[in-house]
């Protein structure tokens, strides 16, 4: 399957005929969420009103506190029970159930930021985002079109509880045949490319330099970004290397001390990657699906860590197989710069 490099700017599906005012609402887990957020709102900001917010921000604390922050702490510190949350079907199901049952409105924050603003649509991007908006819109009966984003090359458990009665549309990078069953007999299914920021397809004529490389992660501890940069450091003398890592303080500061070079540039939060990606050839990152689709974007080479169960699973097997990437290792970079000169 062959991306189309203008439609990930302009996005496929029906966006073109949203009515607005809009809300596009992603979720700080993960910032791969929030940039996919921002690049539909600077799609749709010339033609109407539109609101980008972070779910986190319309939620009350205690749900904040088990939705994102006990998450990062497994993220961080057990990543090997997201293989338990993400395949059985209990923990999602317990959060459902319990919204459903409940005779309160889920996020009052949301109920009264939807009628302050008139919002006549709302974009979900991910299944966080989409639980909740689909629960307020069905538990406090604000009328809106709510059109759920898959944010990711493949379907897990968080899509199968949504209250999906509620959502008008479901729009991703899957063709409807990929979609399982029993969300095509909920709710039409519409394919769109997910769109990135024009910075990084404005990049693409530039090619970049095979002699250096962005490594980029880290965020909740995730991806073997040390590992890498030690393969980088001790095997490719001539590398010139630009490592960002993102919120993770420790990392960095472990990197600066550890990896001291003068080709070696540690880089804290970005507000973007695309002024690294430019100069670097190639990219070394964990499978996030907006890394992947802004490398696609900028025409980079992709070299994918190990990410989350599940997920980031299947966007890096389908990265591998549709897109041009390859899993990082010593043998598979030092062949793609051999043939790349």
């Amino acid at each position: 399957m062959t991306i189309n490099h203008n439609n990930i700017v302009n996005a496929a599906c029906d966006l073109a005929a949203l009515e607005f005012p809009v809300m596009v609402l992603s979720t700080r887990a993960g910032s791969g969420m929030v940039s996919i957020g921002d690049a539909i709102t600077d799609r749709l900001k010339e033609r109407g009103p539109v609101y980008h917010y972070r779910i986190e921000d319309l939620l009350p604390p205690r749900i904040v506190e088990e939705d994102l922050a006990r998450y990062r702490l497994i993220c961080e510190r057990f990543p090997f029970l997201l293989e338990i949350i993400y395949r059985v079907p209990f923990f999602y199901y317990r959060k459902y159930m319990r919204v459903r049952l409940s005779s309160e409105c889920p996020s009052l924050a949301l109920r009264d930021k939807l009628s302050e603003l008139k919002i006549a649509t709302l974009i979900a991007v991910s299944h966080r985002p989409a639980f909740w908006a689909s629960a307020v819109k069905y538990k406090c009966g604000i009328k809106f079109y709510l059109c759920n984003i898959l944010a990711e090359f493949g379907v897990n458990l968080g899509w199968k509880y949504l209250f999906w009665e509620a959502v008008d549309a479901l729009c991703g990078p899957l063709r409807s045949a990929e979609i399982p069953l029993y969300i095509r007999k909920k709710v039409p299914v519409k394919y769109m490319d997910l769109p990135v920021k024009a910075e990084f397809t404005m990049i693409r004529e530039t090619p970049g330099d095979p002699d250096k490389v962005l490594i980029a992660g880290g965020a909740w501890a995730l991806g073997d970004i040390e590992g890498a940069l030690q393969i980088l450091v001790r095997d490719f003398p001539d590398l010139k290397i630009n490592v960002a890592c993102a919120d993770n303080g420790r990392l960095y500061n472990n990197l600066r001390n550890r990896f001291g070079l003068d080709r070696v540039n540690v880089y804290a939060q970005m507000e973007s990657l695309a002024p690294l990606m430019e100069e670097c050839g190639s990219v070394i990152a964990k499978p996030g699906i907006a890394t992947i689709m802004e490398c696609v974007a900028a025409g980079r080479k992709l070299f994918l860590l190990k990410g989350l169960p599940v997920s980031e699973d299947n966007n890096a097997g389908y990265a591998i197989k549709h897109l041009g990437a390859e899993e990082f290792s010593r043998e598979n970079f030092a062949s793609w710069r051999k043939n790349f000169k």
